[in-house]
């Protein structure tokens, strides 16, 4: 079987479906006024249009002013599978099980945080899109996997590391 040909057409048919249930859908609020889209004609529809969903381009995201973050919250959130889950990509020490699809965070004080500002660690974690389009990590707060104050712990969490 030829493998890219088989992910493209698994694709395209995804696409097709996911396209019909939300074109219908529409049609079927705006009291069947529109005509319906199906097949191809999917193909050309815009994103926004195929999945109402998908995530909205990076924008830039700031730290709560006027909360106080803590280190230890944010070591539990590093850790925690339900909640922010860095230790599936990254380590840091004491981390039982940790990824190595990102960089090891051991000793990110004096290793990468101190060529990088606050505000910018901040931004990496609530939406690393901003600048990295391509970046395999995701993002946190557009998709609602953190708050912006559990950022901010994650953030405190890794600054104390020294």
């Amino acid at each position: 079987m030829n493998k890219p040909r088989y992910w493209l057409a698994l694709a395209t048919t995804i696409a097709i479906l996911a396209a019909c249930s939300t074109v219908g859908a529409a049609s079927e609020k705006s009291n069947k006024k529109e005509k319906v889209k199906l097949g191809v004609e999917a193909l050309t529809m815009p994103d926004s249009e195929l999945f109402p969903d998908i995530l909205k381009p990076p924008v830039k995201w700031t730290e709560p002013a006027d909360y106080s973050a803590s280190a230890k919250k944010g070591e539990k959130i590093f850790n925690n599978k339900k909640k922010g889950n860095c230790a599936a990509c990254h380590c840091t020490a004491g981390t039982k099980g940790c990824g190595d699809i990102g960089p090891s965070l051991h000793k990110y004080k004096s290793e990468l945080g101190s060529q990088r500002a606050h505000d910018w660690i901040y931004q990496k974690i609530s939406d690393p899109r901003m600048d990295n389009p391509d970046t395999v990590m995701p993002p946190s707060l557009p998709t609602k996997t953190l708050k912006p104050e559990e950022v901010a712990d994650v953030v405190a969490y890794l600054e104390s590391l020294k």
